[in-house]
């Protein structure tokens, strides 16, 4: 907009002409800080998705971007389009806000599993970090731990689209020499038959993928007493399977993903769609009980 204002030939202005432009620099101000201003939706009020929201927040404050942490279940008194785009922190939070925003808005999501398949990928303006850890860096932290493992054992379900995703992904990956031993689910009348035939190849550990259909409670109870007995060490896929038995295993650290995604936020990224970065976590009890020393 082009301001037409009188040139004023000495030192001092007319009172009126003051005011206006004093006023005018306020409504502009205030219009830009609500420009800028990012709307955080947590998927529930957990403490990790908190978190994520505050060090997400405190990120943008960092960088002058305003921002405002709310929980999903209050979304309906947020008039989100005045916010310049939204973070949702979870799968739920996500899900909703796919379906209720703006297709022009920038949208950021993190600590979400599986991204594409509530398709986050496939939108033009999203960006953000999923939890999942990339199958190269899983196979690094398992040279790391086991460093003169040959063979792993990996379960997996034929029928899953979420098992077959990530084999897809293992065949096209450089496995450091490390051989994979597959056991199919859908081979076996009950999960322990399937399991009790991993344990029974030439494996020096057993790799476990982020499936549900593959690892429920029952199946991951009896993987790790399985471990126990046949003293290999399991690869936990979260830092929830290393506390139940796992002798090692990946964490996602919800600060390090709120930080990671205020970055996105930050540059304006966008179709950029990243793993997590993770922390590898030691279960030593587990590996004094199965008499593995870990590097």
């Amino acid at each position: 907009m082009r301001l037409n204002i009188p040139a004023i030939r000495s030192g001092l202005w007319p009172r009126g002409v003051c005011l206006w432009v004093v006023v005018l620099m306020t409504v502009m101000s205030s219009l830009c800080a609500a420009s800028d201003r990012v709307l955080i939706v947590l998927s529930s009020e957990s403490t990790q998705y908190k978190a994520a929201a505050d060090a997400c927040s405190n990120q943008l404050a960092e960088s002058d971007t305003g921002s405002k942490i709310v929980d999903i279940k209050h979304i309906d008194g947020i008039e989100i389009a005045e916010y310049s785009s939204c973070v949702a922190i979870g799968a739920k939070a996500a899900s909703v806000l796919l379906n209720s925003i703006d297709p022009g808005m920038p949208f950021y999501y993190t600590l979400v599993a599986q991204p594409e398949r509530i398709g986050l990928t496939g939108r033009e303006l999203s960006s953000g970090i999923s939890t999942d850890v990339p199958v190269s860096e899983q196979i690094q932290l398992i040279r790391m731990a086991v460093p003169n493992a040959r063979a792993v054992g990996l379960l997996y379900d034929s029928e899953s689209p979420t098992s077959m995703s990530i084999l897809n992904v293992i065949h096209a990956t450089e496995t450091d020499g490390l051989q994979i031993e597959l056991v199919n689910l859908v081979d076996y009348k009950q999960p322990i038959d399937a399991i009790r035939e991993l344990y029974s190849l030439n494996i020096d550990v057993v790799w476990t993928i982020a499936d549900p259909r593959v690892y429920d409670r029952s199946t991951a109870k009896s993987i790790l007493i399985e471990s126990i007995k046949n003293k290999i060490p399991v690869f936990g896929f979260s830092s929830s399977l290393v506390r139940a038995g796992a002798a090692f295993g990946v964490a996602v650290n919800p600060v390090r993903q709120g930080e990671r995604v205020a970055e996105l936020v930050i540059s304006k990224a966008t179709g950029v769609h990243l793993g997590a970065d993770p922390d590898i976590i030691l279960n030593e009890i587990v590996g004094d009980r199965i008499n593995h020393r870990f590097s």
